[in-house]
């Protein structure tokens, strides 16, 4: 299901669920570490749509705002990165926690 995160700086996304309303970016970073990002816009609060191929998440209320693989403001007018969860790949398993 989420096989593109095979790969370093491989992408996917989870709709809404009990960790984020909004659901969660998921962004392989090394080979033993995914990160997961709130789909949140620091901004709006709308949707964060899943990252492009250019490694570009945006916002949906298409006010501009979007973020890279880090989370980070690429374009404002957000002025913070969204927020991330711990997380945890064991036996590739990967456990996400508050």
């Amino acid at each position: 299901e989420h096989a593109t995160l095979n790969e370093i700086n491989g992408t996917s996304f989870l709709s809404a669920n009990v960790i984020d309303s909004k659901g969660l970016l998921l962004v392989r970073s090394s080979n033993s570490t995914i990160k997961a990002f709130s789909r949140r816009c620091t901004h709006s609060s709308y949707q964060i749509v899943p990252y492009n191929s250019n490694g570009i998440a945006n916002c949906s209320s298409s006010h501009g705002g979007s973020f890279d693989l880090n989370g980070n403001v690429v374009n404002s007018p957000p002025v913070s990165s969204l927020r991330s969860y711990e997380t945890l790949l064991e036996n590739n398993i990967l456990k996400i926690s508050k």
